[in-house]
């Protein structure tokens, strides 16, 4: 028997999975911002989502997510727009979402405003943060953005650094990701 007939495939031979992706849709802007909450809602958390006056005519937002184990890689890129994640939206996840994340994201462009218990951060190009999905946050676009976050299932965070189960908003990363 040669060797190759011995060992059987395993994870490693398996081909990666394929990214996921979304892209806003609809005829007007009511149509495309309703389009967003729904790929918010399937890529990362819930939001309610409107316009600013900043929101152009022709919304535009996209997702790509790629499983890494129990972990998820999300690239988004939107519009100007605001989403607000109240405490009514967080306990109504009784559809079966798992929304008990932590977000690790950098920003590659834009400027992103977010409100998150007691704090208020500018985040801008270059910047990183931890966030909690548990907490009520209002996050608004002022430009154009890109970022890319890493999302952890909370009991997995917890098990490494027990600490952050006790913070009730994530601290700033300072400085920057370079």
């Amino acid at each position: 028997m040669a060797v190759a007939d011995a060992v059987s495939p395993g994870p490693a031979s398996r081909p990666p999975l394929q990214p996921e992706r979304w892209r806003a849709q609809g005829r007007d802007m009511t149509a495309r911002l309703n389009s967003w909450r729904e790929i918010l809602a399937t890529t990362h958390l819930r939001f309610d989502v409107r316009a600013t006056y900043r929101t152009p005519g022709r919304f535009q937002g996209a997702v790509t997510r790629q499983p890494i184990g129990d972990l998820m890689l999300v690239d988004c890129a939107a519009s100007p727009f605001l989403g607000h994640r109240g405490r009514s939206i967080i306990t109504g996840s009784a559809d079966g979402l798992n929304e008990d994340v932590i977000g690790f994201q950098f920003v590659g462009k834009g400027v992103e405003l977010v409100r998150e218990g007691g704090r208020e951060l500018a985040l801008k190009a270059g910047d990183v943060v931890l966030w909690d999905g548990m907490e009520p946050t209002e996050v608004e676009i002022v430009e154009a953005f890109y970022k890319r976050t890493l999302l952890f299932p909370r009991e997995q965070v917890v098990a490494v650094c027990p600490r952050l189960a006790e913070l009730r908003a994530l601290p700033s990363l300072d400085g920057n990701g370079t």
